[in-house]
């Protein structure tokens, strides 16, 4: 299954990310790209099927259609959307 996490790198999202990581294949996204990093060799022992790191804030002004199209090119099954409010942007194009 591929799932997406934004938040992925603390709190709640990372204890998310960990509890799917077992034959899943991860797309996290996190301001911090130095703390995804050290998660990502726990994830692979856990047996994730691959993890995939982009770092993301949704607070600074971004073309969300250039991140999804280069970058995230797969349909997920699973969204935990562990963030700001105002992600319908993210989601209308997730979606389609």
């Amino acid at each position: 299954m591929n799932i997406l996490v934004l938040g992925a790198s603390s709190s709640i999202g990372k204890s998310i990310t960990k509890s799917f990581a077992n034959k899943n294949k991860l797309f996290l996204l996190s301001t911090n790209i130095d703390k995804l990093n050290e998660l990502k060799n726990e994830l692979l022992s856990f047996g994730s099927q691959g993890v995939n790191l982009f770092e993301f804030d949704l607070g600074t002004p971004i073309n969300v259609d250039e991140i999804i199209e280069e970058n995230i090119d797969k349909s997920f099954e699973t969204l935990f959307l562990n963030q700001r409010p105002n992600l319908s942007q993210i989601i209308l194009h997730l979606i389609h």
